[in-house]
């Protein structure tokens, strides 16, 4: 395994296919994808097709892909000028390559290790008829005159493909720009894997591209030369007289296989071995092919697969079906394997020329990636056109056949296949294949826990096709893993700034959610997190228990923690708290004021230590009344221990003392203060217009006629005690005493007294006497979330078994935008505590909070999968190369071609456009105003054709023909 290489992800666009599927959906159902002009389409495109429409040389085909004129300028970082300015190759491949690293399940941007790129791309003709269509850009980029020289030339040569592509996905491993003509592509795969075997990369993204501009334009054959007399590639057929040029992209992922099988990666095939060598000068020609460079070549590779000749069960061959190409790969694969065998036809030959033509620079990773589709789907296309053998070529008497039909892979033994390009001037490479190691079947079976769904995308149109592209790939695997997609978005994916999330148990729920997605906008401004924790009455039997039984981590600090309390008071608060035989009586002895407030530390500790094993660290804490000893123990005051047996004599105490009563109340603490009187104390200060008031049973109608006589509401609570109030002053020494007792720590981490409403002092947070008036005076909750929210950015994310705090949170002027108000919890009879948890870190993964979202998967060996990728937002980007069509006006004095208007690349004022259209005096002053509303209007803006090159505006045609318009011209 030591030299195996995983081909863990692939990407590509070839004539006829958008995307991988649709390029092996072709080759299995043998279609020729070249594309067969007509004259008018000709005529808009050749510059001059006049002279070449009635040449019989003349061929009308080329193979094309759609949309080269496309890009998302924004995805990359471009603007539309410099989108605008850049060769297609370059924009196309930076698209595939993305495309690559998202079927491959990795995030580039983001991975820890090295990842190298070995790419190629052929020379720019869009530079030479676009760009460079002016004469006196020409001259300046020729001598390379200016800074914009520098731009243009970093965006259309093929030098700089590889080093951008690492610059923009934050690539630290080798850039390495590949250019051996029409090997290129297979020769940087071979580059890759030998990065990887040298431990010089992790992982390599590899591949090429070539697109000759206009795609639109036909070639003219040449009896003895390589292109086609009539536009279909024959390869080893008695009929093969060249090739047909053509366009395309294609990239490779690869890693080494032992990482690729233990990160769980998808593995399309396995690279075996891989060779590059030259002819040298022992050819009749520069141009010519070497049967002993060839074989030397492709025996290389074999050797350091470890692989015999009769093992191989195909060859993707370079097969550009010249009359001598043809006839010299053949021998030279006869040499190679007649070296170790002498079994004849035991091995098929093809060439996916047949199906595309030869795109050249992208023909190694073309026939590479059919190969590795081959091998995963143990089913070898056939190649095309194929009716007799090229008469220089003795089939019967060699290894191979021409694999001219469809075939299933059935042998036990692994399918291998070669795949050889050789380029002109004698660069040659092979690469050995074999398909893809089995997995096992265990992992197949679907999750039935709450998965966390999450995507993401750099803008609202991308994300919302990223969800339904996502139900559409659930729809179309019934046997997919929930988990394993969960994987992969988690660990696989870019985390961009549009998010979305759903959780779903298992593919039927996902299917049915897709109108359930919650979406987000992550904030860079948005980097910390409060935790909150409630305080008494927020408890109710059964809080934590599902989690208790789904979470090893929480079930552990559980099961501690119960066992001390049993310690402390002889009580089995784990019976009471999961008792579901009794409810009625468990949820009267968990209101005995000496199990509330252990059982509401005991989860919300154990809960707080989950949120960090997620990597959600608080960059502050607050809690509300018991909450707060939380919040110090979190914060390190006390250690778990000693705040437990603090917070249980606490509740001891307390539950000793009269019984009282407390109100909810809707109106401000400055309207309470104004009516208080001897019946009730102000017990918290929760918000705006709430807080709670504390008093004896006895007085409660004096209490609520007070509040009536001053139009308050208020809610009497189901409290045992009168918390907060004078009823608890017998036991603050005792308290006091009891805390002094212990070691109490400086604070690590800032939390809020809810004695002050102020961060602590680590006075406070270490003296008994605060902790006995933190239980005895009124607790300042909405002074405490305003001092928090000073700052901003900061998430509030309540820590315990409800929502009342989150509830009481929202009500805080401070806060704005209410999506950082996030609760974990909560009481629910139909939904499990896993999916609240979830759900949160979806929040706050919604919001650009860092989540560790590893913890998710721990225990299980999931798989990652090839869901869809990235849907970019594509706009047109072009530079015209051609002169648009003329330009008529009613005003013959005025006529001019519009040609003339598109020159003026240096325009930037009214005056300059009056002057070059010829209009007449009385229409200067309506010209200037039209260009003056233009230019500071919405309707010419930064997403216009409009190109920046070297400081000059190019303007679009548009705004020409909207000035006209104006003035009533007829524009034909």
């Amino acid at each position: 395994m030591d030299n195996k290489i995983a081909v863990i992800g692939m990407a590509c666009r070839f004539p006829g296919a958008k995307n991988l599927n649709e390029y092996w959906n072709n080759l299995t159902q043998a279609k020729e994808t070249i594309k067969y002009f007509d004259e008018e389409s000709l005529a808009e495109s050749e510059f001059n097709f006049d002279s070449l429409k009635n040449n019989p040389d003349y061929v009308k085909a080329r193979g094309v892909i759609d949309d080269t004129d496309k890009f998302d300028a924004t995805f990359f970082g471009m603007t539309p000028a410099e989108a605008a300015a850049t060769d297609p190759q370059h924009r196309i491949w930076l698209q595939t390559a993305w495309e690559a690293f998202e079927n491959a399940g990795c995030d580039p941007i983001n991975y820890n290790g090295p990842i190298g790129v070995f790419a190629g791309a052929t020379m720019s003709t869009y530079l030479l008829n676009n760009v460079l269509r002016d004469s006196n850009k020409r001259e300046n980029f020729i001598r390379l005159r200016g800074a914009d020289s520098y731009q243009i030339l970093t965006a259309n040569d093929p030098s700089f493909i590889s080093t951008k592509t690492a610059y923009k996905f934050n690539l630290k491993g080798p850039a390495i720009n590949v250019n051996t003509a029409c090997s290129t592509s297979l020769v940087a795969i071979a580059q890759a894997c030998n990065s990887l075997y040298s431990f010089e990369s992790d992982i390599c993204i590899a591949g090429g591209v070539t697109i000759i501009e206009p795609q639109e334009n036909g070639y003219i054959y040449q009896e003895g030369a390589i292109l086609s007399p009539d536009g279909h590639c024959r390869p080893f057929d008695a009929e093969a007289k060249g090739t047909v040029p053509s366009n395309g992209v294609g990239a490779v992922v690869l890693k080494r296989l032992e990482d690729a099988i233990n990160d769980g990666d998808n593995i399309y095939a396995v690279i075996r071995g891989w060779a590059i060598n030259n002819d040298g000068s022992n050819k009749v020609s520069y141009t010519a092919p070497s049967i002993d460079g060839q074989a030397e070549v492709i025996m290389m590779a074999q050797s350091l697969a470890d692989v015999s000749p009769d093992e191989i069960s195909y060859i993707e061959a370079h097969g550009t079906a010249t009359p001598l190409g043809d006839p010299v790969e053949v021998m030279a694969l006869k040499k190679a394997f007649s070296e170790k065998t002498d079994k004849k036809q035991f091995c098929g030959i093809g060439s996916v020329k047949s199906n595309i033509g030869h795109t050249d620079i992208a023909a190694g990773v073309a026939s590479f990636i059919k190969a590795s589709l081959a091998a995963f789907h143990r089913t070898i296309p056939p190649t095309l056109h194929f009716s007799g053998a090229n008469t220089n070529i003795d089939f019967k008497n060699s290894p191979f056949f021409v694999q001219n039909e469809l075939r299933h892979y059935t042998d036990t033994r692994p399918l291998i296949i070669g795949v050889s390009a050789f380029g002109i001037g004698g660069t040659n490479a092979h690469v050995i294949i074999e398909e893809p190691p089995v997995r096992e079947i265990s992992v197949q079976k679907d999750s039935k826990q709450p998965e966390l769904i999450m995507l993401s995308a750099r803008s609202e149109y991308s994300l919302n096709r990223r969800k339904k592209d996502l139900i559409e790939f659930a729809e179309a695997r019934p046997d997919i893993n929930i988990r394993n997609i969960a994987y992969t978005l988690l660990t696989g994916r870019s985390h961009m700034s549009y998010r979305s999330f759903i959780v779903a148990s298992g593919r039927n729920e996902l299917l049915s959610g897709e109108g359930k997605f919650i979406d987000g906008r992550s904030d860079e401004l948005i980097s910390k997190t409060a935790f909150i924790f409630p305080g008494q009455g927020s408890q109710y039997v059964s809080m934590g228990e599902s989690l208790y039984h789904s979470d090893d981590q929480f079930r552990k600090l559980l099961d501690e923690c119960f066992a001390i309390v049993q310690s402390e008071t002889d009580k089995d608060l784990k019976a009471i708290l999961f008792d579901h035989k009794n409810p009625e009586e468990a949820e009267k002895k968990l209101a005995n004021t000496e199990m509330t407030q252990p059982a509401l530390f005991i989860v919300e500790y154990a809960l707080s230590q989950v949120l960090m094993l997620h990597g959600i660290k608080p960059s502050c804490l607050i809690g509300h009344s018991i909450g707060e000893y939380v919040a110090a123990c979190v914060a390190g005051v006390f250690d778990m221990k000693t705040a437990l047996k603090i917070v249980i004599k606490r509740g001891q105490l307390m539950g000793k003392m009269p019984h009282g009563s407390m109100m909810a109340v809707r109106t401000t603490i400055d309207k309470l203060q104004s009516i208080s009187d001897s019946n009730f104390e102000i017990a918290a200060d929760n918000a705006s217009e709430s807080c709670t008031i504390s008093f004896k049973s006895e007085d409660i109608e004096k209490v609520k006629a007070l509040l009536d006589k001053n139009g308050i509401q208020y809610i009497p609570l189901n409290t045992s005690h009168a918390f907060h109030s004078a009823a608890f002053d017998p036991i603050l020494s005792e308290f006091t005493e009891y805390v002094n007792q212990f070691d109490l720590k400086t604070p690590e981490l800032s939390f809020i007294s809810c004695l002050t409403g102020d961060f602590i002092t680590s006075e406070q947070a270490t003296s008994g006497t605060y902790w006995a008036k933190q239980l005895r005076n009124t607790v300042h909750f909405r002074q405490g979330v305003s001092k928090i929210a000073e700052n901003g950015g900061t998430v509030f994310l309540e820590v315990g078994p409800n929502t009342h705090l989150s509830s009481l949170i929202r009500q805080s002027k401070d806060i704005t935008n209410k999506k950082l108000i996030i609760s974990t919890l909560g009481k629910s009879d139909n939904i499990d505590e896993r999916y609240k948890i979830i759900s949160a870190l979806g929040n706050m993964y919604n919001v650009g909070i860092n989540i560790n979202f590893s913890v998710l998967t721990e225990g299980s060996k999931p798989w990652k999968v090839d869901l869809p990728v990235y849907p970019f937002e594509r706009k047109r980007h072009w530079i015209e190369y051609k002169l648009s069509p003329v330009v008529t006006v009613k005003d013959s004095s005025i006529e001019k071609s519009s040609n003339e208007a598109l020159s003026l690349t240096n325009s930037t004022s009214s005056d300059q456009i009056v002057e070059e259209i010829g209009v007449s005096d009385r229409t200067v002053d309506k010209i200037t105003n039209i260009w003056e509303s233009l230019i500071g209007s919405d309707e010419i803006g930064p997403d216009d054709d409009f190109y920046e090159i070297g400081g000059h505006s190019l303007l679009a045609l548009q705004i020409i023909t909207r000035i006209k318009e104006e003035l009533g011209f007829k524009i034909s």
